[in-house]
C-alpha cells in the first residue's frame, strides 16, 4: 500500500515535471521561431545592418511572430521556461542548427547549378571555375593554328 502511494506520486511528479505550462510554445513551433529569426539575424547582417540597429530588427522579429501567430509576450515567457528547462532547450538546439545547415547547403547546391547552367547558356564549359577564368575556351572560338 505505502509503495503504491509512492509510485503514484513519483509519477506524478515525473508528469508535471515533463508538461509545459499553459501558454508555453511547443518545442516544435520554438524551433520553427528560432530558426526564422536566426535566418533573420543572418539577413540583417548581410545587409549591414549590425549593432544599433534595435528598431529595425525588432521589426522583422516581430515579422517572424506574426507568420507564427504568437506575440512578443508569448514568446519571452516560452523563452524564459525552455530556458529555466534545459534539459528540452538542449534538445530542440541541435535541431535548429541541423536544419539552419541543410538550408544553408540547399542554397549553395541551387546557386552551383544556376552558375552552371549559365555558363551552359553562355556556351562556357561547366568546368570553368566560378571566377570567369580567362583562358577558357568557347565552342564558337576559333583555334588559331601556328605551324
Amino acid at each position: 500500500m505505502i509503495r503504491n502511494k509512492y509510485i503514484i506520486l513519483l509519477l506524478g511528479l515525473v508528469l508535471l515535471i515533463g508538461c509545459r505550462p499553459k501558454g508555453i510554445i511547443s518545442s516544435r513551433e520554438m524551433r520553427d521561431i528560432l530558426i526564422d529569426l536566426h535566418k533573420t539575424d543572418g539577413l540583417l547582417q548581410v545587409c549591414g545592418y549590425q549593432h544599433g540597429y534595435d528598431e529595425t530588427r525588432n521589426i522583422y522579429y516581430a515579422m517572424v511572430l506574426e507568420k507564427h501567430g504568437i506575440t512578443q509576450a508569448q514568446f519571452d515567457s516560452s523563452l524564459v521556461w525552455y530556458t529555466n528547462n534545459p534539459q528540452i532547450f538542449n534538445k530542440i538546439y541541435p535541431k535548429v542548427i541541423s536544419r539552419l545547415q541543410a538550408d544553408f547547403d540547399n542554397e549553395e547546391r541551387l546557386r552551383d547549378e544556376r552558375i552552371a547552367q549559365r555558363k551552359q547558356d553562355k556556351g562556357q564549359s561547366v568546368l570553368d571555375v566560378e571566377d570567369g577564368n580567362k583562358s577558357s575556351l568557347r565552342p564558337q572560338d576559333e583555334v588559331q593554328k601556328e605551324y
